[in-house]
C-alpha cells in the first residue's frame, strides 16, 4: 500500500517541518497519533465503533495536524538570477475526517471458545486530507501570500478488502486500495504559466491497487504460503512531461511463505515479478519487469519489538536499452 499523504509531506528533502506542534485524533479510537500513518493504522482508526445490525461496525473520526513548513514550493533557497532567498515559510494545517465500517470482530459476537470463525470478513473506509496554508510574511519577491494560501487542496484515501473463508487452511482476500496524492508545485503560481486553471501547476497523482491473495496455512498453520495478484495503476493528473515518465499499469505475481520454526520466529521467502507498461502518448519510459526475491527472518524480541532481517535480489529487465 501506499503511504498516502505522507509521501507529499516527506517526499523532498529541503522540506523541514514540525508536524508535533498540534496533533488530535478526535475520534472513538483508543489512543492519538502524530502522523498520517494512523490512517492505515487499525488500532487508530477503529475503536470500540459504532454497532449497525448484528455484523457491522461503523467507525468515524477526524484527524487534526498542524505544522510549519520553511519551503513551500520547494525552490532552491537562493535564486540564481537574482542572488536572493526564494523560500516560502507557511504553517500548515491539514484535517482529516475519515469513514470505516468493518465487520464485527467474532469475539465480540458470540463468547464461547468453541466459536465457529465467521464465512466473511469485510472492512471498507475512506478518508479526506484537506490542507491549508498561512503565509508567514515577509515573503520573497515575487510570491505572494494568494499564491501561498493557492496550495490548499484535498487528498483522498479509500480502500475495501473482502476475506473468504478467513481463519481457515484456505482464505481467499481481495482488496482495492486507492490514494490521491497532493503535491505542490516547484514555483509559485503563475497563471501565465499555469492556464485558466492553476491546478494545472500541481503535481497531483492517483495511485490504485488492486489485489487478489490465495492462503493456505495447513494444521497447526506453522507453515503458510500465500500466492497472490496485483494490478497497479499510476496517473498523474496533468500533462507536464510528468504523464509520459509516471504514467503506468503494472500486473505483479507473487509468492510469499512463512515457517514459524518457533513460537515467535519465521523464516520467511517473498519472490516478486511484475510487468511494467507505461502507457502515457508519448510515453519516455520503456516498459520494464521488476523481478525481486527475498528471503530472512521475522521475530519478534518483546510484545512491542519485532525485527525482521532480510536478504535477496532485484533487477529490471526492459524494453529498450541496456
Amino acid at each position: 500500500t501506499a503511504e498516502p499523504e505522507r509521501e507529499s509531506w516527506a517526499a523532498r528533502g529541503m522540506r523541514f517541518r514540525l508536524a508535533v506542534l498540534i496533533t488530535a485524533l478526535c475520534s472513538l479510537a483508543p489512543r492519538l497519533a502524530g502522523a498520517q500513518a494512523w490512517l492505515s493504522d487499525r488500532r487508530y482508526t477503529e475503536g470500540a465503533g459504532l454497532r449497525v445490525g448484528d455484523s457491522l461496525v461503523l467507525h468515524p473520526g477526524i484527524g487534526i495536524e498542524a505544522g510549519y513548513d520553511s519551503n513551500v514550493f520547494y525552490s532552491n533557497n537562493i535564486n540564481p538570477a537574482s542572488g536572493l532567498d526564494s523560500t516560502a515559510a507557511a504553517l500548515r494545517l491539514r484535517v482529516s475526517p475519515h469513514l470505516y465500517l468493518a465487520s464485527r470482530p467474532p469475539q465480540r459476537v458470540e463468547r464461547s471458545e468453541n466459536r465457529t470463525p465467521p464465512s466473511v470478513e469485510f472492512r471498507a473506509g475512506v478518508a479526506a486530507m484537506y490542507h491549508e496554508y498561512f503565509p508567514i510574511e515577509p515573503l520573497p519577491v515575487g510570491i505572494s501570500a494568494a499564491s501561498v494560501r493557492g496550495q490548499r487542496n484535498v487528498g483522498v484515501e479509500a480502500n475495501i478488502s473482502l476475506d473468504l473463508l478467513p481463519q481457515r487452511p484456505w482464505t481467499i482476500r481481495i482488496s482495492n486500495d486507492f490514494v490521491r496524492f497532493v503535491t505542490p508545485p516547484n514555483s509559485a503560481l503563475d497563471p501565465a504559466v499555469c492556464g485558466a486553471s492553476i491546478l494545472s501547476c500541481y503535481f497531483n497523482r492517483d495511485l490504485n491497487r488492486l489485489n487478489i491473495e490465495l492462503r493456505f496455512a495447513p494444521g497447526g498453520r506453522a507453515l503458510s504460503f500465500a500466492l497472490g495478484y496485483a494490478m497497479g495503476l499510476s496517473y498523474f493528473e496533468t500533462d507536464l512531461g510528468l504523464q509520459q515518465w509516471g504514467n503506468f499499469y503494472s500486473n505483479e505475481f507473487y509468492l510469499r511463505t512463512s515457517w514459524k520454526w518457533i513460537p515467535k520466529t519465521a523464516l520467511v521467502t517473498d519472490v516478486r515479478v511484475a510487468p511494467t507498461h507505461y502507457y502515457a502518448v508519448g510515453a519516455r519510459h520503456p516498459d520494464s519487469t521488476p523481478v525481486r526475491a527475498m528471503a530472512g527472518i521475522a521475530g519478534s524480541l518483546t510484545p512491542r519489538t519485532a525485527v525482521n532481517v532480510l536478504a535477496g535480489y532485484g533487477a529490471s529487465f526492459y524494453s529498450i536499452g541496456d
